[in-house]
């Protein structure tokens, strides 16, 4: 017999309304089925949800990464913690913003 040699991954439900919330945790370089992605568990009153963040080594400062860490610094166990605000537009893709 053949195994797999799999590890079967579970994340909160991805955010779906707009508004502020809290970073529990970072999964970093996480392998998508986008590509790569830094994974943040986040929370507010309504409960946890995940966000999916494209990585890059160089990120623009008009991206979602390359904001988070213009405010919130390259180490993301300093992200733990911190505040952002999560916006959604009619495509449905989102954008988010450190609260500082």
């Amino acid at each position: 017999m053949v195994k797999l040699g799999v590890k079967v991954k579970d994340f909160a439900e991805s955010v779906k309304e707009a508004g502020s919330y809290v970073i529990k945790n970072v999964k970093t370089k996480e392998q998508t089925r986008f590509g790569i992605a830094n994974i943040l568990t986040v929370s507010n009153s309504k409960g946890d949800g995940s966000v999916f963040v494209q990585h890059s080594d160089e990120p623009s400062s008009r991206t979602n990464l390359g904001r988070l860490v213009k405010a919130f610094g390259d180490d993301t166990d300093r992200w733990v913690g911190k505040k952002i605000e999560v916006t959604i537009d009619d495509d449905g893709k989102r954008r988010i913003d450190p609260v500082r």
